[in-house]
C-alpha cells in the first residue's frame, strides 16, 4: 500500500510540475539571406564602384556562414573584410590581381547581420556583369542541435557602359586666291577652328542613408543581460541579447530613438540619437530590477495553493486508505459488558 501510495504521489506532483512550468522550445525557421549590396547599377567602363556581401538572419542570430561568390566582367581592385567576423575557414583574399570570394566563417557569440566583406571594383568591357552568389548557408544553434535558417541569396547584377571619348580637333585648309597683272593681290582670311569638348557628369558620390545600432544591454552589477529582449521605437520587430549582451538593428535611419530592454527580473529604456557618421552606432543601456507587481504575487499565491491543495487531497487518500486497514481490529477489541444481575455477589451493585 505504501509503494501505490508513493506512486501517486509521484505522479500528481509531476503533473502539478509540469502544468506550472510547461515551456515548449520554438523551432528555428529559414529566414537567413546573403546578398550582394548594391544588387544593382549602371556604371562605365573603368569606373570603380563598391559591393558588400551580406549575411543576415531575417530576425535571428547565428553564428557560422558560407557561400561560393564569383564574377562576370568584373575586375576586383581591394578586398576589405568585415570586422565582425572573428574566425575563418575559409577566407577570401586577393593576391596579384586574382581574387579568390567564397568564403566560411563564424562570428563570436551569434549575430542577425554582418558584413563579411567589401569589394572595390570596376568593369572590364562594356556589356553586362555580375557577381554571384550559390551554395549559401546559415546556422544557427540553441546550445544543443545545430540548423541552417538560410532561406536564399541575392546576386548582384550591373551594367557596363563606354566611357565618354573628346573628339579630335578640326582644321580648315587655307584658301589661297592666285594674283593678276590688273588685279591687286586680295587678302585671305583663314578661319580660326573652333574645337568642342563634350561634357562628362561624373555621377554624384553614394551617401548612406542608413546605419547600423549595436546595443549593449547590461545588468546593475554590471555583466551581460543575456537573452534580454530589445527593441527600437519606430522599428518593428524585436532582437535578442547574445552572451556578451549584444542586440543588433540593421538599416537604421538617422534620428532620435527610444530603446527598451526588458528580461523577466530587469527592466529599462533611454532616448538615444542616430547619426549616419560612421557605419555602426554603439550604444548602452543598464537595467533596473523590476517591483513586484500585485498580479504576479496573486499568480505565485494561486500557484501556491492548488500545490497545497494537491497535498492535502493525497494525505486525505492516505488516511482514509489507513482507517479502512485498522478497523476489524479495533471492532474485534470492543469490550462487551456484563450485567451486574450475573457477577459474582462481591462484585454485585
Amino acid at each position: 500500500m505504501k509503494r501505490i501510495t508513493g506512486k501517486i504521489v509521484s505522479i500528481l506532483l509531476g503533473v502539478a510540475a509540469i502544468a506550472l512550468l510547461g515551456i515548449t522550445p520554438a523551432a528555428a525557421s529559414a529566414t537567413a539571406t546573403i546578398s550582394a549590396s548594391p544588387a544593382s547599377g549602371s556604371k562605365t567602363v573603368g569606373t570603380s564602384f563598391n559591393i558588400a556581401i551580406v549575411v543576415d538572419g531575417g530576425g535571428q542570430s547565428f553564428t557560422s556562414f558560407s557561400a561560393t561568390v564569383s564574377t562576370t566582367n568584373l575586375t576586383v581592385l581591394s578586398l576589405t573584410k568585415g570586422s565582425s567576423v572573428t574566425q575563418w575557414i575559409t577566407q577570401p583574399k586577393l593576391e596579384s590581381g586574382v581574387a579568390s570570394l567564397s568564403f566560411s566563417g563564424a562570428v563570436s557569440g551569434s549575430a542577425t547581420s554582418v558584413t563579411v566583406y567589401t569589394l572595390s571594383v570596376q568593369g572590364t568591357s562594356t556589356g553586362a556583369a555580375a557577381i554571384t552568389i550559390s551554395n549559401g548557408s546559415v546556422k544557427t544553434t540553441d546550445g544543443y542541435t545545430v540548423t541552417n535558417i538560410f532561406s536564399s541569396s541575392t546576386s548582384g547584377s550591373y551594367t557596363i557602359a563606354a566611357a565618354a571619348t573628346t573628339p579630335a580637333p578640326t582644321t580648315t585648309p587655307k584658301t589661297t586666291t592666285p594674283k593678276t597683272t590688273t588685279t591687286p593681290p586680295k587678302t585671305t582670311t583663314t578661319p580660326t577652328p573652333t574645337t568642342t569638348t563634350p561634357t562628362v557628369t561624373t555621377p554624384a558620390p553614394v551617401v548612406p542613408t542608413t546605419t547600423t545600432v549595436v546595443a549593449k544591454i547590461t545588468l546593475p552589477d554590471g555583466t551581460a543581460a543575456v537573452g534580454a529582449t530589445v527593441s527600437l521605437s519606430s522599428i518593428t520587430g524585436t532582437k535578442t541579447t547574445d552572451s556578451e549582451g549584444l542586440a543588433l538593428f540593421s538599416s537604421v535611419a538617422p534620428g532620435t530613438y527610444t530603446l527598451s530592454a526588458s528580461t523577466p527580473d530587469y527592466f529599462g529604456s533611454k532616448d538615444i540619437t542616430i547619426t549616419i557618421d560612421s557605419a555602426v552606432n554603439s550604444v548602452a543601456l543598464e537595467l533596473a530590477k523590476k517591483p513586484i507587481s500585485k498580479t504576479v504575487l496573486y499568480e505565485i499565491g494561486g500557484g501556491v495553493a492548488a500545490l497545497l491543495a494537491i497535498i492535502i487531497f493525497i494525505i486525505v487518500i492516505v488516511r482514509i486508505t489507513r482507517i479502512g486497514k485498522n478497523e476489524p481490529e479495533q471492532t474485534n477489541n470492543i469490550h462487551t459488558p456484563v450485567p451486574p444481575s450475573i457477577l459474582p455477589p462481591s462484585q454485585g451493585v
